[in-house]
């Protein structure tokens, strides 16, 4: 079976004269093998015809074009293809009551569209022009989803959610307006009660993130689905929303959650799907698996029950061991500052030092002052010398407000032409961010996703001396994160300089911090930064204070939160390692009973 899909926002015919055509060996014996259709004025490929050269996809200048041989079986279970060349979804993930499904995967695969599919929102095609409920029924009799669809399809079963995009709900009306239905002990819980006078338009992101949360939850439904719940959300408040919607799943509900912190979804689901494929082509949903053995699956690139390799290489967490932070060579130093704002907020840093190669995350609550301190550095270093030199800074904002009126090509030619001759930098940045696929959009049309890697890649092509990098994992996949990870390693080490790097994602701070600076206090009123200390001890605070305890899965070495209560959880906060480095999991449960009574 042979897809050949054309991504319609990247295809621009107009531009490239209709350079597939022209190359197509097979268009010379049978015309319309290729062909601009008449409706969306993009090129569309005959699949029956086409014999998977590859010349197109190798020749369009806008990378729009995906020839992919898959299995004949697939032919079996398309459940769902957008257009002639368009994407094809293989198979859907099975939500059980009382359960919380975790989907996983490349942005673009097609977990979006499984929950609009599962939620009742699109009915499914099954790869044919029409729609229809009937069929779709009986496309899966004999298989759990033929009652879940049709008790869906009759009414029996009421929807609520939670979608990855949240700008339509920045209008002109109060908070308190748009939860009018909601639960007292949510507006709690996640510290809403002093917005709810608030105009909606007037919510950062955060905030915005937990009032939808909130209005999920609180709506009387059988069936949860909830997109991307983390984006925004600090560590606290991720853990928050993680118990709040454990708590559907403990009412006998339907619940199903797309999340990309492996850390969050490690502690919310009871088992997951992953979806893999290629992003704008297609996208297979798997099997169910353990939420251990599913994350680990899709880290190791390869799902054992159907001898499936998925991605050519693994991703391992390195198991660091350092009690203590010693800068070897103190290169970079700042004194005690102090900033503050009208609003009365105040934020004192403690002197600190960083040696060159060193990477140093900064982690906090949401409001405590992690993004003023990043800029409150930038000021500093700005001005700083270093052997009779200034320092050379290179930022990339939290907020991303495209302003440049060109390509993503134009972009870098313009202002980092060097970083395109540099052979390193293409290798180790440029290339695994997939930036030569989005070289001939513009700035201004890019994904929040594809404006971030655009945003990172850039800001890491400036030759500097000191990297301040502000949530880089935002709208970004699993992949797409710890490949971000590599690529800013990479640089630093590769360039001798030093970078910042604030983020929630504990499992990519933790995959790629050598240090870390703590920012404590009271959100919107006080915060005050640590010194740099090591991950051990910093976690370990910062765990302690949350009231949960880490450990190594002994296969992937990725950090993993032990359930509240458990014999794992009590055995390290009786020894105080919050933060265990250890593959604790290999010690058997008898062993840690005895340390806990010991």
């Amino acid at each position: 079976m042979r897809i050949a899909a054309v991504e319609q926002d990247q295809c621009r015919p107009e531009k490239c004269d209709t350079l597939c055509i022209r190359v197509c060996p097979v268009e010379r014996t049978k015309p319309e093998t290729i062909i601009i259709d008449n409706v969306t004025k993009k090129a569309k490929i005959d699949e029956n015809l086409c014999i998977g050269c590859g010349i197109c996809v190798n020749k369009c200048p806008f990378s729009a074009i995906s020839i992919v041989n898959v299995p004949d079986a697939w032919s079996k279970v398309v459940v769902h293809k957008y257009h002639s060349s368009g994407f094809s979804l293989f198979w859907l993930p099975i939500p059980k009551k009382g359960a919380v499904l975790g989907l996983i995967g490349r942005n673009g695969a097609g977990k979006t569209t499984a929950i609009k599919i599962l939620s009742g929102e699109i009915v499914p095609n099954l790869g044919f022009n029409e729609s229809e409920r009937k069929k779709v029924i009986e496309f899966f009799r004999g298989k759990e989803l033929q009652k879940y669809f049709s008790d869906l399809y009759q009414s029996r079963i009421k929807i609520a959610v939670k979608p990855q995009y949240l700008d339509h709900l920045r209008k002109d009306v109060p908070l308190s307006e748009y939860l009018k239905n909601y639960r007292q002990e949510l507006l709690a819980e996640f510290n809403l009660n002093h917005l709810l006078t608030r105009k909606m338009k007037e919510l950062s992101g955060g905030e915005l993130q937990k009032a939808s949360i909130v209005h999920t939850i609180s709506q009387q439904a059988d069936a949860y689905f909830f997109d991307e719940p983390a984006s925004f959300l600090d560590v606290k408040e991720r853990l928050s929303m993680a118990k709040a919607i454990r708590k559907l799943a403990e009412e006998n509900k339907y619940v199903v959650v797309v999340e990309h912190d492996l850390i969050v979804l490690d502690y919310l689901a009871d088992y997951v799907t992953i979806v893999y494929g290629e992003p704008g082509a297609y996208g297979y949903f798997s099997n169910p698996y353990s939420t251990r053995n599913g994350i680990n699956y899709l880290l190791q690139g390869y799902l054992p029950d159907v001898n499936m390799k998925f991605r050519s290489y693994q991703i391992l967490f390195t198991k660091r061991s350092s009690d203590e932070f010693i800068a070897k060579i103190e290169e970079y130093k700042w004194p005690n500052l102090e900033t503050k704002y009208t609003n009365g907020f105040k934020l004192k840093i403690t002197e600190g030092s960083v040696s060159k190669g060193t990477i140093v995350g900064i982690i906090g609550e949401n409001g405590i002052g992690k993004t003023t301190f990043v800029k409150t550095l930038y000021e500093y270093f700005s001005k700083a010398y270093l052997k009779g030199r200034s320092l050379i800074l290179s930022y990339k904002p939290q907020t991303l407000s495209p302003k440049f009126d060109g390509s993503v090509e134009e972009l870098f030619k313009k202002m980092s032409a060097h970083a395109l001759q540099d052979e390193q930098f293409l290798t180790e940045v440029y290339e695994p961010l997939q930036i030569q696929k989005l070289s001939q959009k513009q700035i201004k049309e890019l994904s929040g996703g594809e404006l971030q890697r655009v945003a990172i890649a850039f800001t890491l092509s400036v030759k500097a001396d000191i990297y301040l990098l502000d949530e880089p994992s935002a709208y970004l996949d699993v992949e797409q994160r710890l490949v971000t990870a590599k690529a800013i390693r990479r640089t630093i080490e590769n360039k001798g300089a030093i970078a910042f790097v604030i983020d929630h994602d504990l499992a990519l701070i933790d995959y790629i911090a050598d240090n870390l600076i703590l920012i404590k206090g009271k959100p919107g009123l006080l915060g005050e930064t640590t010194q740099p200390l090591s991950l051990r001890s910093a976690l370990n605070s910062f765990l302690k204070d949350l009231n949960i305890t880490f450990r190594r899965d002994k296969d992937t070495g990725r950090p993993r939160v032990n359930k509240e209560g458990s014999y794992l959880d009590r055995y390290q906060k009786e020894i105080g390692e919050y933060y265990y480095e250890s593959s604790i999991e290999e010690s058997s449960e008898e062993s840690i009973k005895q340390g806990i009574q010991s």
